[in-house]
């Protein structure tokens, strides 16, 4: 399962990656509905256990959520709770 979520979440990063330099970033903020390719990706990743547990993030490293300060989910992605 490791190697299968590692080519999953490294997939999902690449579908999202740009590079953006100062100004270019500026005018999108300002000017594109859509947030920066960096948060569509690190913000949801940052707050998702699979991928905390698969990369052994740890709280105080840059790419943790604190609990309290993740989205509350209407499932689990926890097998241990499926009926």
């Amino acid at each position: 399962p490791g190697a299968d979520q590692d080519i999953f979440f490294n997939a999902f990063a690449i579908s999202q990656f740009q590079i953006y330099d100062h100004e270019s970033l500026q005018h999108a903020l300002k000017a594109d509905e859509h947030s920066p390719a960096m948060a569509r990706v690190n913000l949801p990743l940052s707050t998702f256990q699979p991928f905390l547990d698969l990369y052994n993030i740890k709280p105080g490293e840059q790419m943790f959520c604190e609990l309290d300060k993740r989205p509350k989910f209407l499932w689990s992605f926890d097998k241990k709770n499926e009926t």
